[in-house]
């Protein structure tokens, strides 16, 4: 990604920030969660009402590499991000890898994503409360449909 201009922030997750009442005052302002992100970016919060949206300063342009070793390190510095939010705020919606919110001449991202946040926010409350004290995992299953096939043919009529 290199010296690239960082006009987009990349996002991991949103999250809900505990009430004033529960926190310090520290807690209520942006947090920098230090250079934790892909490629060792510097990932912070954009803050909006009481939902933070966790992210990292980054070029327009999607991580591409043909390096398949370098893909899985980047997806697991995304991964990683998420689950040191997680520990930090409880439950958080993360976001796909690669997702990116642009500036443009009429707004600076943070505009975007305020808007953004501004037009989903009973949306995403609801989704937050409806996943708090959850997981989710994604399974992949790998099979050979022959060997699967014949199996089935043998134990089954």
């Amino acid at each position: 990604m290199g010296n690239k201009e960082k006009t987009g922030r990349y996002l991991y997750c949103i999250a809900a920030r505990p009430p004033k009442s529960q926190q310090r005052q520290s807690e209520y302002q942006k947090i920098n969660f230090g250079k934790i992100g892909i490629e060792k970016e510097q990932v912070y919060t954009i803050l909006y009402k009481d939902l933070c949206l966790v992210v990292h300063d980054s070029p327009l342009e999607p991580y591409k590499s043909e390096d398949e070793s370098k893909i899985k390190k980047w997806v697991i510095a995304h991964q990683n991000v998420i689950e040191k939010v997680q520990k930090k705020f409880g439950t958080v919606l993360p976001l796909g890898f690669d997702t990116i919110i642009k500036g443009d001449e009429k707004a600076a991202p943070e505009a975007n994503i305020e808007a953004w946040l501004k037009k989903d926010y009973s949306s995403l409350k609801e989704t937050i409360a409806k996943v708090k004290g959850k997981r989710e995992y994604g399974i992949q299953i790998f099979w050979d449909p022959q060997i699967i096939s014949q199996k089935l043919i043998k134990e089954n009529d």
